[in-house]
């Protein structure tokens, strides 16, 4: 009988024959695919009862499974497939290799209680991506059977570029240096679990019509193809612009946090020299200044109609420092009753060690009453004051 008249096409034939191998693939494959998936659910129940909602999300948990499959359970079926040429074997063998020596090396580190940065992952991923999309323009299948094997390359390096955007977000995140790197169901990782879970839903129909193919085939690809490649760039794009954008989230964020942090040091330092002014401790009053600031300034009377006295402080004083004026301003005060040094105004954040911020004051005693504002240029001490 022709092969026009039984049906079937000679570049099915290559995908099909010989029945045997065909069906121990598929054997294995599903074995290895329901183990995975035995181990998401139990992983999924050990997660809510052990309490550890907050310790990794439930999207980081599916990709990481989606990863076994796509990364591990298919390109050691394919590396192990013989009806393939040796050129694909190779290609998906070296690609499992590389897979498997990222989680040794990944495990490794977590028994041993380190942290496993993001920057890592990045980084295989992307040496995987090149690697991958330059060894597969080399590689040439002779038959059906091939060409769709070869096919499923495309669908690494969607998992590929997807992670790379993951590793990113995670990286700037900062997430890896307050624990082992993992994806946390808190808020603040929010955006993150949602991109996840967009790009799961593409990546596993994805997998699961690229096994389709594979071993049940039958179904034309063309439009297929097409439709896969709209999707993929749907899904790549929307990946990178939330990478993106959860960069620029995280920077207003950092800067936002820096400011405080800043405001907070300076507020810190006020209040220990507020106390020191009032007790007149002169070592402490010294210990808040430093170089040789310009304090050449005098205290002026102010004439008025009113009862009461006042002065203001105007330039041409004796020379000397910043310092030296601040202690015989002290030295002038027979009491201090409060004493007040207040951040106003954060004018500028240099770095988390330097900042130009205005000092509101208010120094009182029984028959006196001073207020004014500084502007100084904070510099964080060794004592990190």
């Amino acid at each position: 009988m022709s092969n026009a008249s039984s049906g079937v096409s000679l570049a099915d034939q290559a995908t099909l024959r010989p029945p045997a191998e065909r069906d121990r693939l598929r054997t294995g494959l599903a074995g290895a695919l329901a183990l995975i998936a035995t181990a998401a659910v139990v992983a999924l129940s050990v997660r809510w009862s052990a309490g550890l909602e907050t310790r990794i999300s439930v999207p980081r948990l599916l990709w990481l499974a989606y990863l076994a499959a796509a990364w591990l359970a298919v390109p050691a079926a394919l590396w192990r497939d013989r009806r393939l040429e040796a050129p694909l074997r190779r290609l998906y063998g070296v690609f499992l290799a590389a897979v498997a020596l990222r989680a040794v090396a990944q495990t490794a580190v977590a028994i041993g209680g380190r942290e496993w940065t993001p920057a890592l992952t990045l980084g295989h991923a992307a040496l995987c991506l090149a690697g991958l999309l330059v060894w597969r323009r080399t590689v040439r299948p002779a038959d059906e059977g091939g060409r769709r094997a070869l096919a499923y390359s495309s669908t690494l390096a969607l998992g590929l570029a997807a992670e790379i955007a993951f590793a990113g977000m995670a990286l700037g995140s900062g997430e890896h240096e307050r624990a082992v790197y993992r994806a946390s169901a808190e808020a603040p990782l929010g955006f993150v679990n949602l991109v996840t879970a967009v790009v799961l839903l593409f990546a596993l129909a994805d997998l699961v019509s690229r096994l389709r193919q594979l071993y049940f085939p039958g179904a034309r690809g063309g439009r297929r193809r097409r439709g896969w490649g709209l999707g993929a760039a749907a899904t790549l794009l929307f990946a990178g612009t939330a990478w993106a954008g959860w960069d620029w989230m995280v920077g207003v964020e950092l800067e936002a946090k820096l400011f405080s942090d800043v405001g907070t040091w300076i507020s810190d330092s006020n209040k220990k020299f507020s106390a020191h002014f009032k007790d007149d401790l002169e070592s402490g009053i010294a210990d808040y200044f430093a170089g040789d600031g310009d304090g050449a300034w005098v205290v002026e009377p102010v004439d008025h109609d009113h009862a009461y006295s006042d002065a203001t402080w105007e330039p041409g004083g004796p020379a000397r420092t910043l310092t030296e004026a601040m202690l015989a301003w002290r030295r002038s005060l027979p009491e201090v009753l409060q004493s007040a040094f207040k951040i106003h105004l954060l004018d500028e954040v240099i770095s988390d060690r330097e900042a130009v911020a205005r000092i509101r004051f208010e120094v009182t005693g029984r028959h006196h009453n001073h207020f004014g504002m500084f502007r100084f240029r904070f510099e964080r001490g060794t004592d990190d004051r």
